[in-house]
């Protein structure tokens, strides 16, 4: 929710606009950083893709190495 639409909803249930502005940034701040955002998440999701088609590609080449010097 939109820190303007919590104070909207606030002061519009009988809280005065300035005491809304307050705890709505009040709360704001305290759950900065206590929640993930989707980006957040997309971002990590392509770090670890980036990661596991790494080692994949990594372990391909060792497997074919492995398999040349078998012989």
């Amino acid at each position: 929710m939109k820190l303007a639409t919590y104070i909207d909803q606030l002061t519009t249930a009988g809280i005065e606009p300035k005491i809304a502005t307050a705890h709505a940034k009040a709360l704001e701040t305290m759950l900065d950083d206590k929640y993930v955002t989707k980006d957040y998440l997309d971002a990590k999701l392509s770090d670890v893709k980036a990661v596991l088609f790494q080692t994949v590609g990594i372990a391909g080449i060792f497997l074919a190495i492995m398999k040349l010097t078998a012989h």
